[in-house]
């Protein structure tokens, strides 16, 4: 499987199902997509818009969101062990 197998168009359509551990999503458009329960472990996020994007119960440990915009994104009960943050990220979420 090349990288390129575990990218995914931009898109705010995206559901749980097309997304895959260690995903590369960097720069992705996922704006309002409901990722509510995916498998983002090792996913690179990186420069990825996830404003008001849902993310409860995520597995996103592992992933990297360093300048990720995370604004009004729903992290509630989202597993973020060893993730790389933005800077400006909101633990008390």
């Amino acid at each position: 499987m090349t990288q390129d197998d575990l990218s995914i168009p931009n898109s705010d359509e995206i559901s749980p199902a097309d997304i895959h551990p260690n995903a590369n999503l960097s720069e992705a458009s996922l704006r309002n997509a409901n990722l509510s329960g995916a498998d983002l472990r090792g996913a690179d996020l990186q420069d990825a818009n996830l404003t008001a994007a849902d993310l409860r119960e995520s597995l996103l440990t592992g992933a990297d969101l360093s300048n990720a915009d995370v604004e009004d994104a729903d992290f509630t009960d989202a597993h973020l062990e060893n993730a790389d943050l933005p800077a400006d990220f909101d633990t008390d979420r």
